[in-house]
């Protein structure tokens, strides 16, 4: 019973502070791109190196209180071809963000999360191959107010991407770490 009063009496001060603010939503779309992708699979034809995806995609924020958000997002990013390999990327993912909300048209926030890579690779003579991979994000951003209902933003992240086995070797990458860079809209309701 002590242990119950005692999870109560801590889990209360923020389930109060959160249900006092209004809760708001984002919805958002970008443009991203992630700079210096690294794939060494083991067998140097399959590889590819120092690549750069671009593509975009769309998300939801959803404020708990004034300074912290619950957010996912989906992005598709268009292929890149290196030797005889094709590769396209999906990311979906969710985590948190601290936002520091000014009295001004300006608020910057940092997130982090988790969540999951889509790898889609064609492979000359041996066709398309799916595999997925866990990806971890960190990162931050600035959003600027454009008018009451849309914000302007900015932001980049670290992503660290499991790597497919394609090639059955061990001598291969296991996790490539990237950047992120993204460039969007987003709409409150």
């Amino acid at each position: 019973m002590k242990k119950f009063i005692l999870i109560v009496a801590l889990i209360f001060p923020f389930s109060a502070v959160s249900l006092a603010q209004q809760p708001t939503g984002q919805l958002k779309v970008f443009y991203e791109t992630i700079q210096g992708f690294d794939f060494r699979s083991g067998a140097q034809a399959f590889d590819i190196q120092d690549e750069s995806f671009h593509g975009g995609g769309f998300g939801f924020n959803y404020s708990l209180n004034r300074w912290i958000d619950l957010w996912t997002q989906t992005s598709f990013f268009s292929g890149v071809r290196q030797n005889s390999i094709d590769l396209k990327l999906i990311n979906q993912m969710q985590g948190l963000r601290v936002v520091a909300r000014g009295r001004g048209p300006i608020n910057v926030y940092g997130k982090g999360g988790i969540g999951f890579t889509r790898h889609v690779f064609n492979i000359a003579n041996f066709g398309e191959q799916v595999r997925f991979g866990t990806t971890l994000v960190g990162g931050g951003g600035v959003e600027l107010k454009w008018t009451d209902a849309m914000l302007i933003f900015v932001e980049v992240n670290q992503n660290a991407m499991s790597l497919p086995n394609i090639t059955g070797l061990d001598a291969r990458d296991k996790w490539d770490s990237n950047t992120g860079i993204a460039l969007g809209l987003a709409f409150q309701f």
